[in-house]
């Protein structure tokens, strides 16, 4: 997939995340479900995204939240009950999906996760109720219908 192809990938995806959550609320409870399905899709056609979480929690211990990941463990900041403002894909040098406004004091990146670990995370975090979950299988072919229009240009 070229560098055009894949600029345009993202800014569709972050089109269509806007419209999801003016319609159905995905950043009020289901933003780390939709992380989980950009990481899915981005890991399908071999780029690997980096997760992305904007604390409105005490401060992340990188190291730390990522052992608790690895050992399927909730109890760090920003997992469990102890989840944090907004969950979001990056993909490096290219940009992020799905990430809204943000405070970039408040960021923070974690390389080497897979589409497992955030769904892991979803599964056993606490979200906000505004988000409907029976809407996720929607939200999941919306997205899924975004990267089959560069399905041809990712499979050369």
């Amino acid at each position: 997939m070229s560098t055009s192809d894949l600029k345009r990938l993202i800014s569709e995806l972050n089109n269509l995340c806007d419209r999801l959550d003016e319609d159905y609320n995905i950043n009020y409870g289901g933003c780390c479900f939709v992380a989980y399905l950009m990481m899915k899709n981005f890991e399908a056609i071999g780029i690997h995204p980096v997760l992305v979480i904007e604390s409105d929690c005490d401060e992340i211990d990188g190291g730390e939240f990522l052992d608790c990941v690895r050992n399927r463990d909730h109890e760090c900041n920003g997992l469990g009950y102890n989840t944090c403002c907004h969950y979001f894909v990056s993909i490096p040098k290219f940009g992020y999906v799905n990430a809204g406004d943000f405070d970039r004091e408040s960021l923070n990146k974690f390389r080497g996760l897979s589409a497992k670990d955030v769904q892991w995370i979803y599964k056993t975090g606490d979200w906000n109720c505004e988000y409907e979950t029976r809407n996720n299988p929607m939200v999941g072919r919306r997205i899924k219908q975004v990267f089959r229009k560069y399905e041809d240009l990712y499979k050369e």
